[in-house]
Parts: structure tokens; sequence; C-alpha cells
């Protein structure tokens, strides 16, 4: 019997096991929420284009990237792209009352926050 780790390619990080989909198979679906879904492809496009606007726009590797975004495809994608950009995320969820994501920005202090608004 083989071995779990012999079977598939071992990943310290979370955005170079999507990187590596999306090149193995950039069709296959990565997120299916119902109405809406996006490929490996796809999905690596955008955390490789959100890493690059944030490398662009001055944020260093180790920041803090506030995520003010809906849950679903808009927030997995910001998660992956603060990651690939060498960052760590702060959900600022826009349900969440604006005042508990003022307290969160302000303890956070984060380099910046990506949003669709």
């Amino acid at each position: 019997m083989t071995a779990p780790a012999a079977c598939a390619p071992n990943f310290a990080l979370l955005h170079e096991s999507v990187a590596h989909h999306a090149r193995r198979a950039p069709d296959r679906v990565a997120i299916d929420e119902g109405k809406e879904s996006i490929t490996y492809g796809q999905l690596g496009e955008k955390m490789e284009h959100l890493a690059g606007v944030l490398a662009a726009a001055g944020v260093a590797r180790h920041c803090r990237i506030g995520l003010y975004l809906e849950n679903g495809i808009p927030a997995c994608i910001g998660m992956l792209g603060a990651l690939r950009a060498g960052c760590c995320y702060v959900p600022l969820p826009p349900s969440f009352p604006p005042e508990r994501n003022s307290m969160v920005v302000l303890d956070s202090c984060p380099a910046a926050v990506v949003t669709t608004r």
C-alpha cells in the first residue's frame, strides 16, 4: 500500500497548493457556490493579480491586509492574494457592525484594505 504522502505533493502553504492546481488542472472547478463558480486557473490568476497589486502599492511582506469582503469567492481571492503576497489577512466582514470593524482596523493597523466596494 502506498503512503498518502507519496500520492500527492506536499505543500507548505495554501496558496502554493492553489498555484499547483492552477497549472495542473486550470479548467477544474475550485469553488462552486451554486450560482457562481471559479476554476483553479481563474483563481490562480486572480490570486496572482491581487498579490501584484499589493506589491505595486508598496505593501511589504509580513504586513497585515484588511479584507472588507463578503463571504464566498471574493473573500477566498482576497485571502489567497494576501497569502501569496507574503502577508496575513484580517477579516472585516461587511455584515459586522461598523464599530466592530473600526476597532479591528485600529488594533491591527493593516497596511492596506481590499474591498469590492
